[in-house]
Formats: C-alpha cells, sequence, structure tokens
C-alpha cells in the first residue's frame, strides 16, 4: 500500500494511493484524519483500510491534480543520520562507533512540488537525497533484531543543506576539562549545531508517499538518484549505507523514545566519486530550475526553486559585533 497527504483548501487530507494513479480519502474509509493517526491505530487500522478499499464506490482524486503535502507534516520528531554512506570512509578523518544524528523541526518540511526558496545569505545550498524510514510503533531500547518490527514504511526524502551557512555557524572555543588526575588542562575545539543550516523553510522536501515496508522486499538495495533539471548529481544505492536501518533505530531508541509517525533520515546517496564530484557541485542557489530525488520503488519528490536576492542580515550584526575578543587562559 501507499500513502500521501494532499492539500484541499488549505487542509491537510491523508489519502491511499489505488490504482489507475487515483487516490482515495482515508475519511472515507474510517475515522482517520491522517495518515499518524492511522499508523498510530497499528495493524488493525490498516487492515480496515483494506476491507474498505474493497467497498465498489470510492470517491476518488487524480494524483495528477493533487497538490503534495509531505506526507506526514507533523512528526513527533524527525532525525537525519549524519555521514552514513561507505563513500565517504575515504575522506573522514575519524568516524564514531555509531550513528550520528541531529533533528530538523517541522517548518523545515515541505510537499513535493513545493517551491524552495533560497535567500543571497544561504550562500552554497545542495541537494542531499535520502531514503526516508517512517516508524510505525512505539519504541524504546529496542533490539536490533525487533528493530524492523517498528518500521511501518518508506518514503523519498531531499535534506537540503547550506554549505555556506554550516562553515558560518562553526565555533571556537577554549575551555577547561578535567584529566585523569582531576587536574584541568585547556582543551580547544570546534563546536557546531545544526540549526539554519539545516533547517531553513523547505529544507526537507519529502515524498510524495510513503510506501507501506512489505512493498519493499530489500530496503538495503534500491537505488537513488537526484538530478538538477536533467543533470545526474547523485546515483547511488541503499547497500551502500554504513548503518542500517536496524541498527539506527536500535541506536536511536537507546537514547530517545521512538513514536510511530516518527521520521528518520537515512544518510545521503552520493556520487560513486564524491571526492571528484560532490553534491557541493550542484549549487541550487546558483543554477537550475529544479531538483528532483528518486528512490526506487519508492517515487520522486520535485522541488522547483526560485531564488531572492535580499540584503544580508549578517550585515547587522557585523556593524554590532557581541563578540568577547579576550580568550581566557588557565
Amino acid at each position: 500500500m501507499k500513502f500521501a497527504t494532499i492539500i484541499e483548501d488549505g487542509d491537510t487530507v491523508g489519502t491511499v494511493g489505488i490504482q489507475q494513479n487515483q487516490l482515495v480519502r482515508l475519511s472515507d474509509l474510517g475515522p482517520w484524519a491522517s495518515i499518524r493517526e492511522l499508523i498510530e491505530g497499528g495493524d488493525a487500522a490498516i487492515e480496515n483500510v483494506k476491507k474498505a478499499l474493497s467497498k465498489k464506490k470510492l470517491r476518488t482524486i487524480s494524483a495528477a491534480q493533487a497538490k503534495w503535502a509531505p506526507p506526514i507534516p507533523d512528526p513527533s520528531k524527525m532525525l537525519f543520520i549524519a555521514l552514513n554512506n561507505v563513500v565517504l570512509d575515504e575522506i573522514l578523518v575519524h568516524r564514531p562507533d555509531f550513528p550520528v544524528y541531529f533533528p530538523k523541526i517541522n517548518s523545515a518540511l515541505a510537499g513535493s512540488g513545493a517551491i524552495l526558496e533560497l535567500h543571497t545569505q544561504y550562500g552554497l545550498t545542495h541537494a542531499e537525497p535520502e531514503l526516508g524510514v517512517i516508524i510505525g510503533k512505539r519504541g524504546r531500547y529496542i533490539a536490533i533484531e525487533n528493530a524492523m518490527n517498528h518500521v511501518f514504511g518508506y518514503t523519498v526524502i531531499n535534506d537540503v543543506t547550506s554549505a555556506t551557512m554550516r562553515m558560518e555557524d562553526v565555533y571556537l572555543v577554549r575551555y577547561p576539562m578535567p584529566k585523569a588526575d582531576l587536574a584541568y588542562a585547556p582543551v580547544e575545539e570546534h563546536l557546531l549545531y545544526p540549526g539554519r543550516y539545516k533547517n531553513g523553510d523547505g529544507f526537507a522536501p519529502m515524498g510524495p508517499y510513503i510506501v507501506s515496508k512489505d512493498e519493499i522486499d530489500d530496503p538495503h538495495n534500491l537505488y537513488v538518484k537526484a538530478w538538477i533539471d536533467e543533470d545526474l548529481i547523485a546515483d547511488d544505492n541503499t547497500k551502500n549505507l554504513h548503518y542500517s536501518v536496524s541498527e539506527v533505530i536500535h541506536w536511536i531508541s537507546m537514547h530517545s523514545t521512538l513514536e510511530a509517525g516518527d521520521i528518520i533520515s537515512m544518510g545521503t546517496a552520493l556520487h560513486p566519486d564524491a571526492q571528484c564530484d560532490p553534491l557541493s557541485r550542484g549549487d541550487l542557489n546558483s543554477r537550475g530550475e529544479v531538483v528532483r530525488v528518486e528512490i526506487e520503488s519508492i517515487g520522486t519528490v520535485e522541488t522547483p526553486i526560485k531564488r531572492i536576492r535580499n540584503a544580508d542580515p549578517k550585515e547587522y550584526f557585523a556593524a554590532n559585533k557581541r563578540f568577547v575578543k579576550t580568550l581566557k587562559t588557565y
């Protein structure tokens, strides 16, 4: 089965995709207003949907005419796995022994076809095509061998990223840290938090469909591609994920409760020669009209680009510096 959320009269409406590129409203099939509510209903809710779909007369909507919203517009959380591709092992100086993840906020979500507005100050901004995993049931301390039981389905995600804002947002700090003998020694460290460079409005195009997990034979063998207009910028396969879906779910659940409808993005698909042909080559803020991300057996999310040329607000802060220039010594 596949599910999508569309926009009708300004409201989001959960739907089920059926044959001949048609959609059926969830509200015509049962008491569910959204896909998230349906997922929270568990296996029984899905069975009820299947029974309702077997009725002969159903009102349908043409998917070709639909205005797409993100499949789940209001997840309790979206977590994105960083640098989760074996291709990157060639360039990483150090990799932690576990998946590293960061959140994106709901206002970054966008449906397929929604315009991505890129402002001057965003600088170099690029696409990151990723497999999205939709959590099907609540869990904490989930064992690796049970992790797939917590998966509802899969979707397509574009983890839009501003490389310029990322470089601008780095702190260099020097502070005392205790050693084994409890004496303090100075430590110098670069700190970076995934704020604005990952969370601009529209920085998480998603969908248009969630495909239920029973329709995907192996989530670790799906081709992933991305284009700017007709220029292929990523050509990869999920078999190149460093950490598997089960490992990621297990690790996250050791720290945070996963809820039904939560979204996990599994990490960026790349060009096989990522060192010579990085995604940053495809700067959305300087070229192209549409970026597309496609995952085999799941679908394609399309994002038109609109560039807005305006004054850079950093000029205000440059003129009103609030920076402590004297570093304390220890």
